[in-house]
């Protein structure tokens, strides 16, 4: 006959292995990571109906000199970057590739007028289109990249970014990559100011950048 003891021990041992809570449990996986691309086109309000005021970089900048670039409102069809973002896999919930809007500013932080090199500094602001819309949807990604003045046109740049916020459904994005592009003068901004560089207008007036890296977001759901 099994002692009173040992029979109350074996009850609370399966009291103990069949009433473990739920926050016990091996916890489902979750979250979404993967592939990040950016395509961002910004413009000077000088020469185009932009999304925010701007301030282009005068092509004769020096160190410490500021500058910002805007893309056109999200109820006007963009000729370059009207679907400029993309997650692979696709990001739940956002159409891929997805329409979206930026504002660019930045800093010339270091200059070698010696062979036209230095570094810039800057930040991205993002906003999702959504309905010919601006959403409340944004990414902010910070960035330092090395130039090289390329040509009296152009501004060439390379370096790294870093996703460094966001909001709306980007709350809890982050991500890192390859920055490169350039600012200069685009062909239809030259051609509607009558120029034929961006020394006759005296200012690099458009932004072209692009993003390339890996993204994460630990509470979005996949599969």
């Amino acid at each position: 006959m099994k002692k009173p003891h040992l029979i109350l021990g074996l009850l609370l041992l399966g009291t103990l292995v069949f009433s473990q809570p739920a926050s016990a449990q091996r916890p489902s996986e979750s979250g979404a990571s993967g592939n990040f691309s950016l395509s961002v086109h910004a413009h000077s309000s000088q020469f185009t109906n932009t999304l925010f005021p701007t301030d282009p970089l005068e092509t004769d900048f020096r160190e410490g000199d500021s500058f910002s670039y805007s893309s056109i409102p999200c109820s006007q069809p963009a000729p370059f970057n009207d679907t400029s973002l993309e997650f692979s896999p696709d990001y739940p919930g956002i159409e891929d590739p997805a329409s979206t809007r930026h504002f660019v500013e930045g800093t010339v932080t270091e200059v070698d007028p010696s062979d036209r090199t230095g570094t810039i500094e800057g930040t991205i602001t993002t906003i999702l289109c959504l309905g010919g819309e601006e959403s409340e949807n944004t990414i902010t990604t910070g960035f330092r990249a090395r130039f090289v003045r390329t040509s009296d046109n152009q501004l060439r740049l390379v370096g790294r970014y870093e996703i460094t916020g966001g909001t709306g459904v980007f709350a809890d994005l982050s991500g890192s990559g390859r920055i490169k592009g350039s600012l200069t003068c685009l062909p239809s901004t030259l051609q509607r100011q009558g120029a034929t560089s961006c020394e006759d207008l005296g200012v690099f007036a458009d932004a072209v950048l692009q993003l390339n890296g890996t993204f994460r977001d630990p509470t979005v759901a996949t599969g």
